[in-house]
């Protein structure tokens, strides 16, 4: 991949995956943002632990499931989604299937759609993704690239309607 991008003329970024502590500080930030409460203490704070265990280090499964614990109130309803977090395709051959699919078209995605697009993972699942709220939410979190003689949102606009076809 850093081959054809040194060859476009295309920056390229490598990610790494978070330590044990910027991987708490994310989940914390994504786990809490509807609350006053920001600190994991206690039972919040083990299951936390054991949650980020199984993110690897990936910030996006860390903000995906910070933020579907946010909206569970007891440790008790942490400890549910953390027994439901299986996600080895060694285990679950319906994953492996679901990976090669979703890995294929993220692929064919021009690499400045892909953030945006990964983003949206951050939905729950049959919900009603409206269009102005993604593209305000891609602002905010920097995901949109500027262009000379347009706005951000014109931008983000134009990104979505190729992306998704809406």
């Amino acid at each position: 991949m850093e081959g054809v991008a040194s060859i476009l003329a295309h920056h390229t970024h490598n990610l790494e995956c978070l330590n044990s502590e910027d991987a708490l500080t994310l989940f914390r930030k994504k786990a809490f943002r509807r609350s006053s409460r920001r600190v994991l203490t206690g039972e919040f704070l083990h299951w936390a632990r054991k949650i980020i265990s199984k993110c690897d280090g990936l910030p996006l499964a860390i903000t995906a499931i910070g933020g579907l614990v946010s909206l569970q109130n007891t440790p008790e309803e942490w400890r549910r989604i953390h027994d439901s977090l299986d996600w080895n395709p060694n285990n679950n051959q319906e994953l492996h299937r679901v990976n090669q699919v979703l890995m294929s078209s993220f692929e064919e995605l021009p690499y400045y759609l892909r953030h945006c697009f990964l983003y949206c993972s951050m939905f729950p699942e049959g919900s009603s993704i409206r269009r102005k709220r993604l593209i305000r939410l891609w602002v905010a979190e920097g995901l949109v690239e500027e262009r000379r003689g347009l706005t951000m949102e014109e931008v983000a606009r134009s990104s979505c309607s190729e992306a998704f076809s809406w």
